[in-house]
């Protein structure tokens, strides 16, 4: 199974288990910061690596947010209702 398939199922879960989304953003960043050790990232390389992953995260948002905006919610004026 192709590792994006992986993350989305378990982050796709946790949402499932009631999780919030810092929570599961915190997991996220857990897990990136471990995969750069276990990839032999140390000391000045480990912190070039969080870097690079924090940069991509927020240009990967960008062009997230330019293709997909968010979706505004429509309010409809029902008349002839008594509160």
């Amino acid at each position: 199974m192709r590792p994006e398939i992986c993350l989305n199922r378990c982050i796709l879960e946790m949402r499932l288990d009631g999780h919030e989304f810092d929570t599961i953003a915190v997991a996220l960043a857990e897990c990136a910061v471990e995969m750069l050790v276990a990839a032999g990232f140390r000391e000045a390389a480990l912190d070039g690596g969080i870097e690079e992953v924090v940069d991509a995260m927020w240009g990967h948002a960008a062009r997230l947010r330019r293709h997909h905006p968010a979706a505004r919610p429509r309010l409809t004026l029902v008349q002839g209702l008594k509160p």
